[in-house]
């Protein structure tokens, strides 16, 4: 996702990949005397443009792996194609549920990705709105892709399961503006807190109209559209914005190296641009297995797609965002040591701020 509304997402997440594959010089990293190349292929987040961007991909014959999609709208609809061709996808961003454990078929053995799945992220937003804001009722609305109706679904789950109730559920479609029907359907209802799945450019227009129509209760949204645009774009009234997010599990001295890297690199504070320390652990994974398989054969490169993807699956590392081990589904395990693997902040002064929440 490097065009469009949110190409400051892609772009940042990309930049983070790309800093696994960079030596201390900032150079790429070598193997077996050849530098390893970066290809972009730009899918829009969309399932057309993610069906594009892999017959680009796949028609370069030196395309052994891919870094991607961060989209789970695109990876439900490209998996197959990958996989048929035997390369596999490291993703660090695709949260739904439903690209790890695909309806009516066993998981695709050519997709990991190194982030916790929406079932985890959904549920943790559930506990939020019912333990911490203490809400009772919730109006849930969400982006139409697998994105958002994956996440939406299992926060509704967790809300619902503590006894909230939920007194609407709507949808809307990229790149929808205007939303005056759903936010009279909102003020209607008068829930305690509006639950969002979404993306910046979108829930910050409807963000700016829920509260000009004056709806004054809680807003609690995910990550993906905890970024520095959706505080530009939702206007003075911005503050008090809740989110959750997939966050690393402990500040090592790796991950806060990494953050001076990505600052330095991409010019963003890294808790701004959601899923970089994933994003880099995800190249990172690519890295050390490319290392593992890669032989000199006549003196260029020969890599094994199997092999690699045996070598991927098997990774079994600490990263800078947590244990990079995936398990048969190609999920990444949640927190170590008992610690929750979702962040949560509200926005202050135009910052995001943690907030401290333990689920019971």
């Amino acid at each position: 996702m490097f065009s469009g509304e949110n190409a400051d997402l892609g772009e940042g997440i990309g930049d983070a990949s790309i800093l696994a594959w960079l030596d201390e010089n900032g150079d790429p990293i070598v193997i077996l005397g050849h530098p390893i190349e970066a290809l972009k292929a730009d899918d829009s987040c969309s399932g057309d443009g993610g069906a594009t961007a892999t017959e680009i991909l796949l028609a370069e014959s030196n395309v052994v792996v891919v870094k991607g999609s961060i989209c789970s709208g695109v990876n439900v609809v490209v998996q197959q194609r990958y996989e048929d061709e035997n390369i596999t996808q490291v993703s660090g961003a695709s949260t739904a549920p439903e690209v790890t454990n695909p309806a009516g078929r066993e998981p695709f053995q050519t997709f990991v990705r190194t982030t916790v799945h929406d079932g985890v992220q959904g549920d943790r937003q559930g506990k939020f709105a019912y333990q911490f804001l203490e809400a009772r009722t919730a109006y849930i609305v969400h982006d139409s892709d697998a994105y958002g109706s994956g996440l939406a679904g299992e926060a509704q789950k967790s809300f619902e399961a503590l006894g909230g109730e939920v007194l609407g559920v709507e949808s809307w479609e990229k790149q929808t503006r205007e939303f005056s029907s759903l936010v009279t359907n909102i003020i209607s209802a008068g829930p305690d807190v509006v639950i969002v799945e979404g993306f910046a450019a979108e829930a910050a227009a409807f963000f700016r109209q829920l509260r000009e129509g004056g709806y004054d209760g809680d807003f609690l949204g995910g990550e993906a559209f905890k970024t520095s645009e959706f505080l530009t774009l939702a206007g003075d009234d911005v503050d008090g914005v809740y989110h959750t997010a997939p966050r690393p599990v402990e500040d090592t001295p790796e991950l806060i190296a990494f953050q001076e890297r990505f600052l330095d690199f991409n010019g963003n504070d890294w808790e701004y641009v959601p899923f970089t320390a994933q994003a880099f652990d995800a190249g990172q994974v690519i890295l050390r297995a490319i290392q593992a398989v890669a032989v000199d054969f006549e003196g260029s490169v020969y890599i094994d797609l199997l092999a690699l993807n045996q070598a991927i699956r098997a990774s079994d590392f600490e990263g800078v965002s947590g244990r990079m081990k995936f398990d048969e589904n190609g999920d990444v395990g949640g927190g170590a040591g008992g610690v929750d693997p979702i962040v949560y902040s509200i926005v202050e002064n135009g910052e995001y701020i943690l907030v401290d929440f333990s689920p019971e």
